[in-house]
């Protein structure tokens, strides 16, 4: 194992992982006007980016309130939800899309100039873009191959333990779920060596139904249980 030192070192060296999507316009050809390149943000770039849409949204309930067009409930003026929601996706992307080749360039300029130049399903697909960009490159297992329906049981199996299961959300806790009940026969049922195992009435957990029960009964005492 590395030092907990090099480790953070090695991290910080490791380049952002990306991806490259079309951009939401298309040519008269069919064909994407161009591409985009889409990296994760770290924690301090999404705190700026809610950040931002909290002030921009504040800025226009203040002057739509002085104008007397901005109607209230109670303390709480009727759409800044709305407002909220549309600023900060506007600063997610700008933050989120770089340009393909030139990972340190912003590709928008600015997140004003996303707001007069894209359509607003123009920057819906993108933000669609990007969670699905997120959730393929982020730590979270939102959807699970037999393959790595697989690698869980191993693990589950070897080791006794569940906290790795904290990475799996509750759609992919579903697909294991699914895959361990109705194709049991793709799974692999290796039980040689196997570390501590988790007791689930009186039959072996060779059964995939029986692992099956088991990671449920975890997410459930985790609180994360799918429905």
């Amino acid at each position: 194992m590395s030092d907990p030192d090099d480790l953070w070192e090695q991290l910080c060296a490791m380049p952002r992982p990306h991806k490259v999507v079309d951009f939401p316009r298309k040519k008269p050809d069919g064909e994407p006007v161009g591409y985009i390149a889409m990296w994760v943000l770290t924690q301090a770039e999404q705190e700026e980016a809610i950040a931002s849409a909290d002030r921009r949204a504040r800025t226009l309930i203040r002057a739509g309130d002085e104008k007397g067009s901005m109607a209230k409930e109670g303390d709480v003026q009727l759409g800044f939800k709305d407002l909220y929601t549309n600023a900060v996706a506007d600063e997610i992307l700008y933050r989120a899309c770089r340009k393909v080749g030139k990972l340190t360039e912003a590709f928008f300029p600015m997140a004003a100039a996303m707001r007069t130049k894209l359509t607003v399903d123009e920057v819906g697909l993108l933000m669609t873009n990007y969670w699905t960009v997120q959730d393929e490159l982020g730590p979270l297992s939102s959807r699970m191959t037999v393959e790595e329906s697989n690698a869980y049981i191993a693990r589950l199996r070897k080791s006794g333990e569940r906290h790795f299961l904290d990475s799996v959300t509750p759609d992919g806790a579903r697909d294991l779920l699914y895959i361990l009940v109705c194709h049991p026969s793709r799974l692999q049922t290796d039980t040689s060596s196997p570390g501590p195992q988790p007791v689930v009435g009186t039959s072996s957990t060779s059964n995939p139904i029986d692992v099956a029960a088991a990671i449920a009964d975890a997410f459930e005492e985790a609180g994360g249980a799918p429905e």
